[in-house]
């Protein structure tokens, strides 16, 4: 739970020293979080999200969630852009059909926050991306401590959704 934590408040300074705080009038600035899919883990992910912009009284955070569907979330993405959000989160569903919306969000200068998995190209100002084949080496590594060597061990693969890493 500590790494939802790091990773929100890393997201949180990230946006904030892309340029969004301003010396004059204060002004609430608004970031789009843009996720691929509801599981435990995303919301996890929103939960903490919500519970760290509570401390910041002058950020306020839409969450939407495209459910799998590339389409909704060019939407979502789309959403964000033409209402001039300050800044986007995206969790992508697919690396290269949102593409073209993340360039023109990116290019109205919007700073863009890529998280894993990430999109083919460039078009965003910083990205947080996980190493599940480490992750997964590990969790072996921990499966095989606590059993021992008097249990037999047969692997197995499990995988996300297709085409991420």
């Amino acid at each position: 739970m500590k790494i939802i934590l790091r990773i929100t408040t890393i997201i949180l300074l990230a946006v904030l020293s892309s340029g969004l705080q301003s010396c004059r009038k204060e002004k609430v600035k608004r970031i789009g979080v843009s996720q691929c899919t509801t599981d435990p883990w995303r919301d996890r992910i929103n939960a903490e999200m919500e519970r760290a912009v509570l401390s910041y009284p002058e950020i306020s955070m839409e969450i939407r969630t495209a459910n799998d569907s590339v389409s909704r979330q060019i939407e979502d993405i789309k959403y964000f852009t033409d209402n001039n959000f300050d800044a986007i989160i995206i969790s992508p569903t697919s690396k290269t059909e949102i593409v073209p919306a993340v360039e023109a969000a990116y290019k109205k200068g919007i700073p863009i926050v890529m998280l894993d998995p990430t999109i083919n190209g460039d078009s965003y100002t910083t990205r947080l991306l996980s190493d599940s084949y480490d992750i997964g080496h590990r969790a072996a590594e921990c499966i095989i401590n606590d059993m021992g060597t008097t249990h037999p061990i047969r692997p197995i693969e499990i995988k996300g959704l297709e085409g991420t890493r």
